[in-house]
This record gives C-alpha cells, structure tokens and sequence, in this order.
C-alpha cells in the first residue's frame, strides 16, 4: 500500500442552506472557502428554490448572495476539488454539523467524498468550549453576516486568534509549574503532584480553570511519567 504523502492544508468553509424539518433534505444555497494562504472560493447553487427560503433566510441571506452565476451542485463539487488540489483538506468550520452534510451531499454521500478527505470536520465553537469559551472579538467580524464567503473568512481569523491566545495560556501555565511548553513535544513532570489516578494527574496547579484548561489539551501518560501534547489546534 503507498503511503498519502499529500500535504495537509487547512480549509475553513461556511454554507447558507435551506432546513424545512426532517421531511425534507437540507438544500444548499451557497458555499464559500478559504485556505492557509488566504486563496478563495465561493459558490452559488443553481439547484436550490426561493420559494423554500423561510422568511428570515429572505431577508437575511438571499439579499447577499451577490453576483456570481449559479452553479450545478455537480459543477461546485468539481470546483472545489480544484480548489483543494493537490493538497489533503482538514476542514474547519463554525457550528459545523450541517455544513458538514451539505459538503458531503455534494459528492453523493459520505463515503463518496474523494479518496483521502476526512469524514469529519473540525468544529471552532467546540475548541473554544474546551478552553472556557472566551468571547471572540468584535473586531474579527469582517464583510456581510450570512455570506458564506465572508463567514469562512471569518471563521480563518477565529482559528487565528484562537491558536495565538492558547498558545500564550499554555506557556504560561507552563511556566507556573517550572515546565517550557513547546507544540509538539512531550513533558516530564516536576516537583511532586498533588495526586495521580488512572486517568488524570494534578500537578502544582489550582483546580479550576487553569488546571481544567491544562488538562484538556494534554494527556498524562502514567507509564512514563509524560505530558503529551494532543495539538488541539493543528
């Protein structure tokens, strides 16, 4: 078997979409991308019915879909794995759990996504539940709410801010109990804990947030006395 040697490239992603309840399937309205590099994508479907839209989609959605010439979803599919191309995508997005399906639909089903894309996309308001919730700053909001392009922008300066911000916490919970915190690597405790089960270990830590915080990012392996960064945010 060879081995997917394809570079990882993150893609953050955003879909305006059309939910009547569970008699109906979603129907996507439009899509938008934006990778690493900041390049972009954005879509409207051809296939989707006005006359579907609720009321709040009316008004706060169809009104800035802009100018692009509507697209089969068979011709979005195609483009947008040109537009990952050549690279393997790690897909992030914002409540995230119907962008997900529609990403999916676009190529059939779930297992009919291209060889080597996850099933799966990683979603930013779960990581910032895990490290507390903070409020995102006002100023990250950028162009039109409910744009699916400016939306996946959005969602890129979330993960941004987020990954700057966690990295700060983490050197300096780090530096409280004596350890350097690097990415990556892994830590050998200091000093004595305060105790240790099967499946967690306080160290000279608080309980509480800092060391609840400290906690979800790194595993304690017990057999060798190591801290194991997870990369939450890789």
């Amino acid at each position: 078997m060879t081995a997917d040697i394809r570079q990882e490239s993150r893609i953050f992603y955003d879909t305006e979409f059309i939910e009547r309840g569970p008699d109906y399937p979603l129907t996507l309205i439009s899509i938008g991308l934006v990778n690493d590099k900041g390049e972009t994508y954005y879509a409207v479907s051809s296939e989707f019915r006005e006359e579907d839209c609720n009321d709040w989609v009316k008004a706060n959605v169809l009104p800035y879909l802009g100018g692009s010439p509507r697209k089969t979803r068979a011709e979005i599919a195609n483009d947008i794995v040109q537009f990952v191309y050549p690279d393997k995508p790690r897909w992030y997005g914002y409540y995230s759990a119907y962008d997900h399906v529609l990403l999916c639909q676009l190529f059939g089903t779930m297992i009919q996504l291209p060889k080597g894309w996850p099933m799966y996309t990683r979603d930013l308001k779960q990581m910032l539940d895990e490290i507390g919730n903070p409020r995102v700053p006002k100023d990250l909001n950028g162009g039109i709410l409910h744009n699916a392009l400016e939306d996946a922008l959005w969602n890129k300066r979330v993960y941004e801010w987020v990954s700057r911000n966690h990295k700060a916490r983490m050197e300096a919970l780090f530096n409280d109990i004596g350890l350097s915190y690097k990415e990556g690597n892994s830590y050998y405790k200091r000093g004595e804990t305060k105790g240790m089960d099967e499946n967690r270990v306080a160290l000279q830590l608080d309980e509480g947030e800092g060391y609840y915080g400290f906690y979800a990012d790194f595993g304690f392996e017990r057999a060798t006395g190591q801290f194991v960064s997870h990369s939450v945010w890789e």
